[in-house]
């Protein structure tokens, strides 16, 4: 999240930069920079992860498509930064550095939900209920004003599509991460109808200014048009990604599912290998009890993520306690159980604590 964020707050600041530059030559300058920081950053980023931690593409699962709904949802979001966009820029160029800076309110709030982590419950879904209100409210009032109070309603619309659009980009890096799904591929069908969907937002907007100079009352009109189709749009896809969840669940087979259910009651839990209780009643484990989860996870080859979850479970933990810990959702948590009793060949928690006890034997 850092990284993304971090991103999207210095690449806004860099877009300012090279948009107020008043030489040609000096623009292109700044752009050649940009691309050579970008480039360099991803270098350094790929060289600090380890080798060993970075799957194999051949075991990406299949992307899930998106659906037609889906599709007019996310295509409608990016015809309102398209249009958006138009209009700052046709108000004039401090108009359009204003709108383009107005994006760094959208995506430093992202931040907060960085330092949050797992303690709010705050997904795509709820992201999306919160833009829709602004969005429309940003929409209607902005052609009933003039000059300054115009370009403030743009970059309201705008700093909301910043923080939806980067809010959306790591929750999608994290899910293909934890759901071990294709990146490339389902960051591809992510964005592909988003602009789409800008590039005909950018269409109308140049169409209603410049092609057929539409008048208040009909520019008006055409707004109100606009606002019921992103309505009409939110409200076909659900606003709560309630698909895409039913997807990614699904990857957690139905025949571990009593298992997994099993794991997240720590009252159907007997026994915690290889532990004693400290004086207050706190549970210690052996000295050997960490190079025994990390023998048992080599021999199954878990990955480091799975790693992670294992030495928990092996101490009796919880998907609710491990998720809380890890900072990640309960459903991920419950996905990565599944694939480590697949790959030890275990049907609960406690056989799987026993495989660590036979190892001090």
């Amino acid at each position: 999240m850092r990284v993304v964020v971090s991103g999207g707050v210095g690449g806004t600041f860099l877009f300012v930069i090279v948009n107020a530059a008043g030489e040609l030559w000096v623009s292109m300058l700044e752009l050649c920079l940009i691309l050579f920081i970008s480039v360099l950053s991803a270098a350094m980023i790929a060289r600090s992860i380890p080798k060993s931690s970075i799957p194999n593409v051949q075991d990406f699962r299949r992307v899930p498509d998106l659906s037609a709904p889906a599709f007019f949802s996310v295509a409608s979001c990016g015809a309102v930064y398209g249009l958006m966009s138009i209009e700052v820029c046709y108000q004039g160029f401090m108009a359009a550095l204003v709108g383009g800076a107005s994006g760094i309110f959208g995506v430093a709030l992202a931040v907060v939900w960085c330092v949050l982590g797992s303690r709010v419950d705050i997904d795509v879904g709820v992201v999306q209920r919160i833009a829709l209100p602004l969005l429309v409210v940003s929409l209607l009032m902005m052609p009933l004003f003039e000059g300054p109070l115009r370009v403030i309603w743009a970059c309201v619309a705008l700093a909301t599509l910043a923080h939806n659009q980067m809010f959306t980009w790591f929750s999608v890096s994290i899910e293909n991460y934890e759901f071990r799904l294709h990146p490339v591929c389902r960051f591809a069908l992510r964005q592909i109808p988003s602009w789409v969907g800008f590039f005909i937002g950018c269409l109308l907007a140049y169409a209603a200014a410049f092609v057929f100079r539409l008048d208040s009352e009909s520019l008006y009109l055409f707004t109100c048009i606009f606002v019921v189709v992103i309505v009409v749009a939110f409200s076909v896809y659900g606003g709560d990604e309630s698909k895409t969840k039913r997807r990614l669940d699904s990857l957690i087979d139905v025949a571990a599912q009593k298992a997994i259910e099993a794991v997240s009651k720590p009252e159907e839990v007997e026994v915690i290998p290889s532990a004693g209780t400290c004086e207050g009643g706190e549970p210690f484990y052996s000295e050997g009890f960490q190079d025994r989860c990390e023998e048992v996870s080599r021999k199954y080859s878990l990955t480091p993520r799975e790693t992670e979850v294992f030495a928990f479970l092996a101490k009796g933990r919880n998907a609710e306690y491990i998720a809380g810990q890890l900072m990640v959702t309960p459903a991920t948590i419950k996905s990565h159980i599944y694939h480590i009793y697949q790959k030890l060949g275990v049907n609960s928690q406690q056989r799987l604590m026993d495989l660590v006890d036979e190892g001090e034997r």
